[in-house]
């Protein structure tokens, strides 16, 4: 019982996340290691499908299956891929 007290105070002396801007932290740090990826090849067309599906579907479906379903953005991106490797090929 005494080793609860302590757990909870020491958990509650890091204080509140976010005014400390800790919840921030996560989406800086995706959008960070997301920049370089976006220079390659059909990668801005996959990131633009995929934030229009999560906004479509954010209404109305269960939480994570917006960001779930944002990985068949994808399927534009290698369409888009396979046109211009074949429009390059027969150039």
């Amino acid at each position: 019982m005494l080793e609860r007290r302590h757990a909870r105070r020491r958990a509650g002396g890091l204080g509140d996340p976010r005014s400390l801007g800790l919840d921030a932290i996560f989406p800086a740090a995706f959008f960070v290691l997301l920049a370089p990826q976006l220079r390659r090849p059909g990668a801005p067309v996959a990131a633009v499908a995929g934030a229009l599906i999560a906004l479509v579907l954010l209404p109305f479906s269960p939480a994570g299956l917006p960001i779930i379903a944002a990985v068949l953005g994808v399927v534009p991106a290698l369409a888009t891929l396979r046109r211009r490797a074949a429009i390059e090929r027969h150039a």
